[in-house]
């Protein structure tokens, strides 16, 4: 960190973060190096010209969550109140009006050239955070509309299924199955065929997740309690689809399924 005397100096001193260190300096201690700041955005805010540095800090990502760490980054002393200090960080006992209020005076009697609209670092990442919740709020909408459109078409095919074979189950009673063992035997075919389908589909899901992983920063993409609940569910849906109708199958007089279309 820069010292007192280098902010009010604004000395021709640096500090470089990590991916700038090994950018410039591989495999060499940066420290007692120099860099240049030439042109762009940092020499439209900064004084060009050569900067010893005097220190290294980790990466930091100022981008959106697919950019990743920044690739360089160097950060130039300043002193509170002059005109290329456009941002001040502040740590404070509260953040009630009082204190935003009292903010608001000092900024004004500094004589800053800028605007002074303090606000908490709170309401700051709301603000930034603000498109991606709504994206995030959007997905899950979608996602469970999704869920349980799947849920009603695998109910629906399933029980379809089931009650196609009213008579097959009306023929097995009659020859002297017991009907527990008919629904038992149709529940455990129909739990075969979802089973292998979850069996073929997570893995997708998974690969998918750790693709998506490697694109984004900071961001979960894979979740073992969304897996297991959503398997869970439709296993749960799967068994309902097929004990239902097969019960009330079995349930029937044999000769009234026999003579079941």
């Amino acid at each position: 960190r820069f010292t007192a005397q280098e902010a009010r100096a604004e000395a021709q001193v640096a500090v470089v973060s990590e991916a700038t260190a090994r950018l410039l300096w591989p495999n060499r201690d940066p420290i007692g190096n120099t860099v240049e700041v030439v042109g762009g955005e940092m020499g439209e805010r900064y004084a060009a010209g050569k900067y010893n540095v005097v220190g290294v800090v980790p990466d930091v990502a100022s981008g959106i969550f697919n950019g990743g760490p920044d690739r360089t980054a160097i950060y130039l002393p300043t002193a509170p109140g002059e005109r290329r200090n456009r941002v001040l960080l502040l740590r404070t006992r509260d953040a009630s009006p009082a204190t935003i209020t009292h903010l608001k005076k000092i900024c004004a009697e500094s004589g800053s050239v800028h605007a002074c609209r303090p606000e908490t670092l709170r309401e700051t990442v709301t603000t930034l955070r603000f498109p991606f919740v709504a994206a995030s709020s959007v997905s899950t909408v979608l996602g469970v509309l999704a869920l349980v459109m799947t849920c009603i078409g695998l109910y629906g095919g399933v029980a379809f299924t089931v009650i196609q074979r009213t008579r097959e189950i009306g023929v097995r009673i009659a020859l002297g199955a017991n009907p527990r063992s008919v629904v038992r035997s149709i529940v455990g075919q129909s739990m075969l065929r979802v089973t292998l389908g979850i069996a073929l589909g997570i893995p997708l899901c998974i690969v998918f997740s750790i693709i998506a992983g490697n694109l984004l920063y900071l961001i979960k993409t894979f979740d073992l309690t969304a897996y297991v609940a959503t398997t869970l569910f439709l296993a749960a849906v799967t068994f309902l689809a097929a004990y239902l109708p097969a019960r009330r199958a079995a349930a029937v007089d044999p000769m009234i399924a026999l003579r079941c279309q």
